[in-house]
């Protein structure tokens, strides 16, 4: 180290956390560690914010991901967050990452919020910003403040002790809470006293708000004409022809009435107005002019969460009945609400009167419901309309029927559960068990609901779901002891007579017959016996895990939604998917077909499904009508739609492909946004899909939510290219399976069928159209033989004689008649092939499980894990791929592929691309084999578990050596380019290899540092155990495509094997004389004594240049591969040091004890 710095270093002792975490200025970077031995300052300098602040911050839900930020403006007037700039600080101060900045002028309105989300989370699409990396949700602070300057507000939680934290930290939130500041909720977020823990509380139920939203609390017009002193004589004043138009007006009309009559009320003018017109004007016009119009509950219902809505309607509950004190029920004539009061300071307003509700639209636990400011929020409209209840069977609870006065009837089959205000027990009238509550207040006890007694119950429906499926939950909530009706048993047993003989007797008969009553409760299990079949709607009605018999049509075969085990059924009046055992995985059912399935009931991200193990039995009854497409807005996807044929239109907003092949589609209609979803099973979509085209997509609406208790994650699931078509006038109502988008033939051409229906129609003359994915001569010897394939399946052609072959990606129409080729399926053509365009290599098929499914013959998939045989027969080869849960999958390698059998060594991970072929007749193996088209369909990683054979290193053809291997998964065979972070955005859409230092794990999302710039690589789900594994500080290299992330970029890896650890640092070309081997420890852990203290000044700067070194030297190991570029990265790490360095003499960060 030079005398230079050495002396510099007792003088920047305070300020050396700047070393590495870089701060100041825009180059705020994330992720390096700061010295050991800071600790947190005991006072903020700066002031309470009386503007702008840290109004909530939510660290995780249903996954680590769902987090947001939430700014306020507390001040009077619009602030701009133009300049500013809001950065995550770790529990110790260790680490300064900057989440959002804005450089454009972005103005939020007094009492609004600006909403920043991870980019990864449920809350992106509604946020105004999002960032990468996540928050602690041990401990950590979000600080707002100039760009590289003071602190304006700052909110810490949990166990944080950093120099930001406002006296004493906030309590860490729970998963799926958020520190909420206080008042909350509709009172806004304005309480700042510079202490963390006093200045906010955790809120069980965060409801996120951005500039979108409207002001909290809703701003009363303030009386800017001084026309105070009239407001008091204004009522009095009516004849005066001055004010001839104010009190006429004074309902509903002119804008000028409106904000002199609702500030009369308010305390800002206490003195003069408040003594005298409150007690004339506030109860006649205080209803009237509410901020908003009354609208009828079915709207409300449908208002997006954080609306401020109107309605009126008739108690059907008594006001704090339910949720301990806080809830209850309103009702107009044609729908239900709940209402929510956190105070629980209800008015004195009984069941059956009419009251006027202005609260703010949420759910809770599935549960549609108005939170109430206050008391005042509701008031008295008078006598209120008769409420009738609605018959209903157990089964048949669901969202048309919630919050509303229902009637059922049956046997109590469960319970008494007790609960911590009340107990429940379960009723079924056959269709399905019933949850019923009965509150402590309601005046019902456990025994006056017996098992086995049979019962007319009346009371609201309620939903509190906490199975994470969205439409579990429905409970029947009763009010008193009117609401029950003890009824004889129907059942004919021989204990009929001495039950019916109490008749409705209260509570001491019927515990006699609690004994020999029970045998009655099976009169409830008919419909859970697989014999008995019921309807789909029915089926979702049930609890989880219980076994049920449906009958429906197929409207999406396996591999179109989720993944190869699932499909959808559909009756008359639901759908759901079912999940196949591993047994029949591929199964070739077809769309239009009717099955019989039993199982049992599940949930799956959300999505309710009938799962099937491999005894259950699945009957196929042959072909039947599908069921039109039922049209919804985006808006209107929900539990009422899932598992149903849907249709949507709209805007397309934004359309992204992930490495696996999956294409997301975000649209935009009137009621809001959607996503629609397309597998890679589905083929490939129209290459005319982009933003800001109008797009129909037809499809299975379902559900991956975000977390259990999430009603989000509502998607439809394209089942191929014939799904989505761009908006026009004549759009057609059915939706068949078969792809017509090229109707220009010679005339007289037959109509064309889809290749799984031509299979279907052996000997028959058909017409396909497809995309060619194996060239002519692979698989036989004369050049005749092509395979088709289209979204649905693959078929092998034989061309007529002379004919010249397509090319793989050429889309042809071939006409035939399909027979077989060494038992395997073939279209011999009886006409030459007609060539519709080019449209491409389809992307393939990705399977993870083995064997091959018969179904899957002559489509192209991809496959990857280890070989872990291989034997070699001349110019061919077969191998053994051991996926990753185990099972093998053959691999053929034919001598007209070229594909050398060096390629290949046993331990070795690999990835191949390829045709699914069936055994030749006469062989041993009867499984379906892989069978890759050429060297580009194979790509080979390194030794796992153990040595590559020997003489199969570096040297084969693909090399085994990451340096130079090509990329595996959905980019096999392309050879990436080595890049830094920092030129990614130059390199957009192209498969490059990155390297640098790990400074960030969340979940599947990594951030690196190669000393150019921080970025993230998000790996594939496949990778999850590497990434679990992965540690700070851990040199990486990876190989995946440039894609966008935000305002930025990311690297998306497509396949376990192009992700790895870098070599041992200590060898790094020109750093070793720098770095010992012990310097890369320094990153995540400090060596003692490396704090900030006088005498000990060269142990953080070491580890701040070790740092530097170690990030400039991985850059050199991870990307590399040339002497050129290594010296060209080297004079750009020695440039940073010498920049970092000199940032350090002018730093302005506050100092922070050492003590």
């Amino acid at each position: 180290m030079s005398r230079r710095v050495r002396v510099a270093l007792p003088a920047l002792v305070p300020a050396l956390i700047a070393l590495v975490l870089v701060v100041g200025g825009a180059a705020a970077s994330p992720g390096v560690e700061a010295p050991a031995g800071v600790t947190a300052a005991a006072a903020v300098a700066w002031p309470p914010s009386t503007g702008l602040l840290v109004g909530e911050v939510m660290t995780g839900g249903g996954s680590a991901s769902d987090e947001f930020v939430e700014l306020y403006n507390a001040g009077p007037t619009t602030a701009d967050l133009a300049g500013l700039e809001v950065v995550y600080v770790t529990s110790t101060g260790g680490t300064i990452t900057r989440k959002a900045t804005w450089a454009a002028s972005t103005p939020v309105e007094p009492g609004r919020h600006a909403l920043l989300a991870n980019v990864s989370g449920t809350f992106a699409s509604g946020a105004d910003a999002t960032y990468s990396g996540g928050l602690s949700a041990t401990g950590g602070t979000i600080v707002l403040r100039a760009v590289g300057g003071a602190p304006i507000d700052a909110l810490g939680w949990g166990d944080a002790t950093n120099a930001f934290v406002e006296g004493t930290a906030a309590l860490p939130p729970p998963a799926g809470s958020s520190v909420e500041r206080l008042p909350g909720g509709l009172l806004g977020n304005a309480s700042d006293t510079n202490d963390n823990r006093t200045d906010t509380h955790l809120e069980a139920a965060p409801s996120p708000q951005g500039l979108a939203a409207g002001p909290v609390p809703v701003p009363s017009p303030t009386p800017e004409p001084t026309m105070t002193p009239t407001v008091g004589p204004e009522p009095t004043a009516e004849p005066t022809p001055s004010p001839t138009p104010d009190p006429t007006a004074n309902p509903t009309s002119s804008p000028s009435p409106e904000p002199t009559i609702r500030p009369t009320p308010e305390p800002t003018f206490a003195p003069t107005p408040e003594p005298t017109p409150e007690p004339t004007t506030a109860p006649t016009p205080d209803p009237t002019p509410a901020p908003d119009p009354v609208v009828s509950i079915a709207d409300a219902r449908l208002a997006p969460d954080g609306t401020v809505v109107t309605v009126s309607g008739t108690l059907t509950t008594p006001l704090g009945a339910l949720e301990a004190g806080r809830g209850a029920f309103v009702q107009d004539a044609a729908a239900g609400i709940a209402l929510y009061l956190s105070t629980a300071d209800w008015p004195a307003l009984p069941v059956g009167q009419a009251v006027v509700v202005t609260g703010t639209t949420d759910d809770r636990y599935g549960q549609r419901t108005l939170r109430l400011a206050d008391a005042a929020a509701i008031a008295d409209a008078g006598a209120g309309s008769p409420v009738l209840p609605l018959d209903m069977s157990t089964g048949g609870a669901g969202e048309p029927l919630e919050s509303r006065l229902v009637g059922v009837a049956g046997v109590i089959v469960g319970g008494p559960d007790t609960l911590t205000d009340g107990f429940a027990v379960d009723l079924d009238d056959g269709s399905g068990a019933l949850r019923v509550i009965a509150g402590v207040t309601s005046g019902i006890v456990p025994a006056d609901l017996p098992r086995g007694a049979t019962v007319t119950l009346i009371g609201v429906l309620g939903q509190r779901d906490a199975s994470g499926t969205g439409s579990d939950g429905y409970r029947l909530i009763l009010r008193d002891p009117s609401d029950l009706v003890r009824r004889p048993d129907p059942t004919p047993t021989p204990t009929v007579e001495p039950t019916a003989t109490p008749s409705p007797a209260p509570t001491g008969t019927p515990e006699p017959t609690i004994t020999p009553t029970p045998t009655p409760s099976p009169t409830a299990t008919p419909t859970l016996t697989p014999s008995a079949e019921i309807s789909i709607a029915a089926a979702r009605s049930l609890p989880t895990d219980t076994h049920v018999r449906v009958r429906g049509v197929v409207t999406v075969e396996p591999g179109r939604v989720v993944d190869d085990r699932t499909l959808a059924i559909q009756d008359a009046g639901g759908g759901i998917f079912v999940r196949l055992d591993g047994g029949r995985r591929g199964l070739a059912l077809t769309r239009g077909e009717t099955i019989v399935v039993e199982g049992r009931i599940g949930a799956r991200y959300g999505a309710l499904e009938i799962r099937l193990d491999d005894t259950d039995p699945l009957d196929r009854l042959g072909p039947a009508a599908l069921p039109a497409p039922l049209l919804v807005p985006l808006a209107g996807l929900g539990e009422s739609t899932e598992g149903l044929l849907v249709r949507v239109s709209g805007s397309v907003i934004d359309v992204d492909v992930s490495g696996a092949g999956t294409t997301t589609i975000v649209l935009e209609d009137a009621s809001g946004r959607g996503r629609a979803f397309a597998l890679a099973g589905a083929g490939r979509l129209p290459d005319d899909i982009r933003r800001g085209v109008s797009l129909e997509a037809t499809g299975v609406a379902g559900q991956r939510a975000t977390g259990r208790d999430r009603l989000d994650g509502y998607r439809v699931w394209i089942r191929d290219a014939a799904d989505v078509r761009r908006a026009g006038p004549s759009a057609t109502a059915a939706v068949t399976a078969s792809p017509t988008p090229e109707p220009t033939g010679a005339p007289g051409t037959a109509a064309i069928m889809s290749i799984r229906d031509a299979l279907a129609s052996p000997g028959t003359p058909v017409t396909i159209a497809g995309t060619v994915i194996v060239p002519a001569g692979l698989l036989d010897a004369d050049g005749r033989r092509v395979v088709i394939a289209d979204a649905g399946g693959g078929v092998l052609a034989r061309l007529v004689e002379g004919d010249p072959a397509p090319a793989v990606g050429d889309q042809v129409r071939v006409t035939g008649v399909v027979g077989a080729y060494y038992g395997a399926p073939q279209l011999a053509a009886d006409a030459p092939v007609e060539l519709l365009g080019r449209v491409g290599d389809p992307v393939p098929y990705r399977v993870t499980r083995a064997p091959l499914a018969e179904g899957l013959e002559w489509r192209l998939v991809v496959a990857s894990g280890r070989i872990v045989e291989l034997h070699r027969y001349g110019e061919s080869w077969r191998a053994e791929l051991e996926l990753p849960g185990g099972e093998r999958l053959p691999i053929v390698g034919l001598s007209r592929a070229g594909i050398p059998a060096t390629t290949l060594a046993e331990g070795r991970t690999s990835t191949v691309i390829g045709i699914v072929r069936r055994p030749y007749p006469t062989a041993s193996d009867r499984r379906f084999a892989l069978v890759p088209r050429g060297t580009r369909d194979l790509a080979v990683g390194p030794a796992v578990g153990g040595k590559a054979s020997p003489g199969t290193g570096s040297g084969a053809a693909v090399s085994g050596g990451r340096g130079g291997s090509p990329a595996t998964g959905a980019d096999a065979g392309t050879l990436p380019i080595d890049v830094e972070l920092g030129d990614l955005a130059g390199n957009a859409g192209r498969v490059v290899r990155v390297g640098g230092l790990v400074v960030a794990v969340d979940g599947l999302m990594l951030t690196l540092d190669d000393g150019s710039v921080s970025a993230v690589v998000r790996l594939p789900e496949a990778a999850d155990t590497l990434a679990a594994d992965l540690r700070r500080g851990e040199a990486v290299n990876a190989v995946g495509r440039v894609v966008p992330l935000g305002d930025g970029w990311q690297v998306v890896v497509a396949s376990p094997a192009d992700v790895w650890r870098a070599a041992s640092l200590a060898a790094v070309p020109g750093v070793s004389s720098t770095l010992t081997p012990s310097a890369s420890s320094a990153l995540a852990t400090p060596a003692p004594g490396a704090g900030g203290g006088p005498g000990s000044g060269d142990g953080p700067l070491m580890a701040g240049l070790a740092a530097m070194a170690v990030a400039g030297g991985i850059a050199a190991t991870a990307g590399a591969v040339t002497t050129a570029r290594r010296r060209r990265i080297e004079r750009l790490f020695s440039g940073r040091v010498a920049e970092r360095l000199a940032e350090l003499t002018p730093s302005t960060h506050e100092p922070r004890s050492t003590a």
